[in-house]
């Protein structure tokens, strides 16, 4: 069987974690993604992910700043199934690369939009880099970090800045989904149709978990509770364990690492931050007595949940991740044989193909030009153009 989107056009317009993201996902089920990039190309070529979220792509710099790039961008939308774009819908629609212009001459066209927080809010021409809706969403206070204040002694509860790109991560689930159930639809209807999505709508995704009934719960009810910081411990080593306490375990965890009698507190969910500092001290004072191989084992034996605290880099020797999959490894023409994430699922009867690196920029322009049937003299001057 033939990968699930064998012979679907992608126009890929982005310029951003989840745009990128969003392509990338459907080159790994098999669609034609041409990657559009200005000259000097995306920016996101400048980060380490981006050799992730532009493998399988093919790349073409096209200067949409000028009116032959523009022009050339919506023959090349005017043969496809599926554009995607980040950019803010003002600019879009300036540069006539919006929905209702690429639309009326591709009415089978699914154009993807992903935006900071949706063209109808507000907000719609605030900046809208991931970390600043993450702020604005309230993630950042929904990973507590308590510290004493060292004047009073006091604890403090302090927002979290979150590296990961949790609101593109969102995002690009979100549009991934929508897009594929505006391919459904095209079944039925023979119409394409536009499909919005936003980082703000990303973020919120992750959210949901102490937001579905918010309006009816006690102002306590937002926040997350100080145990739920994480259950983690250094041990005499200096490696790191993280420890899920359900049910009974607590009293095994307090035998199986001879927790003082002190010690050995009855925690609740809704204890107080002094009670859940003591409990870390006592526990943590503990821990520091096992190297963590030990102090795996000695969990282990006793049916704690327990786990070893790894760096990314150690993940992805985990023997399991390699047996389902999850890790794949392409050879990339610039940096050799690279390790990444692999396509996060499978189909039984629709493999994905076989991924391929990020491209060389502009290293398809001529032939996708072609395939489009842009002729030798139109693609030497759009190239021109774009400073190559």
């Amino acid at each position: 069987m033939q990968p699930v989107l064998r012979g679907l056009k992608v126009v890929d317009l982005a310029e951003d974690h989840a745009g990128d993201m969003t392509a990338m996902y459907l080159a790994d089920a098999g669609a034609d993604v041409v990657k559009v990039e200005r000259p000097g190309g995306d920016p996101t070529r400048a980060e380490p992910g981006g050799r992730v979220w532009n493998r399988g792509k093919r790349s073409v710099v096209l200067d949409v700043a000028s009116a032959a790039g523009r022009d050339a961008v919506r023959r090349l939308a005017m043969q496809a199934d599926v554009l995607v774009e980040s950019g803010p819908p003002a600019a879009m629609a300036t540069l006539g690369l919006d929905y209702p212009t690429l639309s009326a001459g591709n009415e089978r066209l699914i154009h993807c939009s992903i935006t900071g927080y949706g063209r109808r809010s507000a907000l719609r021409d605030r900046p809208a880099d991931d970390a600043l809706v993450q702020a604005r969403l309230g993630m950042n206070f929904e990973q507590p970090c308590y510290r004493r204040d060292p004047a009073t002694g006091d604890f403090v509860d302090e927002p979290v800045f979150l590296y990961v790109p949790l609101a593109s991560y969102g995002a690009a689930m979100l549009a991934t989904t929508g897009i594929h159930a505006a391919l459904h639809a095209r079944e039925v209807t023979g119409e394409g149709q536009w499909v919005e999505t936003s980082l703000a709508q990303g973020a919120l995704l992750w959210t949901s978990q102490i937001r579905y009934q918010a309006q009816h719960e006690p102002p306590g009810f937002m926040t997350v509770p100080f145990h739920l910081r994480g259950f983690l411990f250094e041990c005499a080593d200096g490696l790191w364990v993280h420890v899920m306490i359900v049910r009974d375990s607590n009293d095994r965890l307090y035998t199986a690492l001879d927790v003082t009698p002190e010690g050995r507190l009855s925690m609740g969910y809704w204890s107080t931050a002094d009670d859940w500092a003591a409990w870390f001290r006592y526990v943590g004072d503990a821990f520091r007595r096992f190297n963590r191989a030990d102090a795996l084992a000695q969990l282990d034996a006793a049916e704690v949940p327990v786990v070893p605290v790894q760096r990314a880099a150690d993940a992805y020797a985990v023997p399991q991740l390699q047996h389902n999959g999850m890790v794949a490894e392409i050879d990339d023409p610039e940096l050799g044989r690279l390790q990444m994430i692999g396509v996060p699922y499978s189909l039984e009867r629709n493999p994905h193909p076989p991924l391929r690196p990020q491209p060389v920029l502009g290293a398809d322009t001529h032939v996708v030009l072609s395939e489009a049937g842009f002729s030798t003299d139109e693609i030497q001057l759009l190239e021109a153009g774009a400073g190559r």
